[in-house]
């Protein structure tokens, strides 16, 4: 009896230890090994690195193209803003055009006051370019003055003045500075009485209405044998020529530019006509597109035969055929 009892015994506590076993949490140790996750291959890795550089080679041109385009809006839209403001000031002065001479140096003031009046002040320079004042290259405080003849004081913002693709610069104390004004104004939109232009050495005065048989437009309303909406105003100059604030076009037997057209949005030149709308031209003679040097250039490139030299020509006058 006492046998039975003890085997009995045994035989719960052996089940009381096997079912405590089985409740009890299992060790860490005694935990299966999970399986390795596998990484990338060397292969693997090539072919992801490859069809990313195929991507980029075929987004980045699209990119830079939509940065090119950004920034010929924004030159359009710079001289648009320019254009309305020399049609303001048209409005408010009887008509009269903003005046266009040898006064952008804003040190040229004349006894009589005639080297004072201008559609703005500061002659563009290279840190290299001779006779000339540098620092009014960066001044944009030329650009806004309310002086005679200026437009400043309808224009908002002096950034205006410079086209986005514009990276001329004058190193001024070791430092370069970013030059303020990309724009001029053609020639014969009312040059400035009573100055003789050293650019004809013959001293031709550009009084009245005409010059060399080409008309001078003193009035918008002198706007009748070239249209206002033909009649080009502003234009974007290129960087080694742009000096003063004059497009300084030739005149019959010059067949050639004296100031280049900028060609910095992909070889497309922009303007502003006197009606107020802006334009871009693409320039088909190669020589119109110029590389920039850095080097300011004051002379007649002659080009015959250059149909953009011809076209443009057309553009900025008309010829009086009663001209003596």
């Amino acid at each position: 009896m006492r046998e039975k009892f003890k085997q009995k015994l045994i035989t719960r506590c052996g089940e009381a230890e096997s079912r405590y076993r089985r409740a009890r949490p299992r060790s860490l140790l005694s935990c299966p090994r999970q399986a390795k996750t596998g990484g990338f291959t060397l292969l693997e890795l090539l072919v992801v690195i490859a069809i990313i550089a195929v991507l980029a080679a075929l987004l980045l041109p699209v990119l830079s193209r939509a940065r090119s385009k950004a920034r010929q809006v924004s030159c359009l839209n710079n001289l648009h803003q320019l254009q309305l403001a020399w049609l303001c000031y048209a409005s408010d002065h009887e008509d009269r055009i903003p005046p266009n001479s040898w006064t952008d140096q804003a040190a040229w003031v004349g006894p009589m006051g005639e080297w004072a009046e201008s559609w703005v002040l500061g002659a563009m320079a290279y840190d290299t370019s001779l006779g000339l004042d540098v620092t009014e290259s960066t001044n944009t405080a030329l650009l806004m003055a309310p002086g005679p003849g200026q437009i400043g004081p309808y224009t908002r913002s002096p950034g205006i003045y410079r086209c986005p693709e514009d990276r001329s610069y004058a190193n001024i104390g070791g430092t370069c500075w970013p030059r303020v004004r990309s724009y001029s104004e053609n020639l014969y939109m009312n040059p400035g009485d009573s100055f003789s232009d050293p650019v004809y050495n013959d001293n031709v005065f550009f009084v009245g209405t005409r010059t060399y048989g080409m008309q001078l437009f003193r009035r918008v309303g002198d706007l009748r044998l070239l249209s206002p909406a033909e009649a080009i105003v502003l234009i974007d100059e290129h960087e080694d020529t742009i000096r003063y604030a004059r497009f300084i076009s030739t005149v019959p037997g010059q067949l050639g530019w004296f100031s280049l057209p900028a060609s910095r949005h992909g070889g497309l030149g922009a303007m502003s006509f006197a009606d107020g709308h802006v334009s871009i031209r693409k320039w088909l003679d190669e020589r119109t597109r110029v590389p920039v040097r850095r080097v300011q250039t004051y002379e007649l490139i002659w080009q015959p035969g250059n149909a953009d030299w011809s076209w443009f020509m057309q553009h900025v006058t008309a010829v009086i055929t009663n001209a003596p």
